[in-house]
């Protein structure tokens, strides 16, 4: 088989560039969002609409939210073991960010403390 001059100069230029344009995407490809605004959003949503449509929940966990330090974790803790249809609910509603992993960074600290406990 006998390539032509500008055949030749058409496959040289092809073995040339093909790397050339295959790295600029690489190269500028930025790295994804590990916690998508649009995400946090919905599960910011969902939890401060279960809130809102249990009072009881909602006064609870801010009262042990307000305990000393020392005592939070523990008050979660024995809330939600006392509460499980509300811990099934919570872990349910913050599943997609703590399967980001980004659940301390997204969600107010009080919040962050009560999933923490689940």
């Amino acid at each position: 088989m006998i390539l032509t001059a500008e055949l030749r100069r058409v496959l040289a230029g092809a073995v040339v560039a093909a790397p050339l344009l295959l790295a600029v995407p690489v190269a500028h490809a930025a790295p994804a969002d590990p916690c998508n605004p649009a995400v946090v959003r919905t599960v910011a949503d969902g939890i401060n609409g279960y809130l809102a449509r249990h009072p009881d929940v909602n006064q609870s966990l801010i009262d042990i939210n307000n305990e000393p330090p020392g005592q939070v974790s523990e008050g979660y803790h024995g809330y939600f073991d006392a509460h499980p249809d509300v811990a099934a609910e919570l872990r349910a509603l913050r599943t997609p960010l703590h399967d980001l992993q980004c659940v301390n960074t997204a969600l107010p600290p009080q919040v962050v403390n009560a999933l923490k406990a689940l």
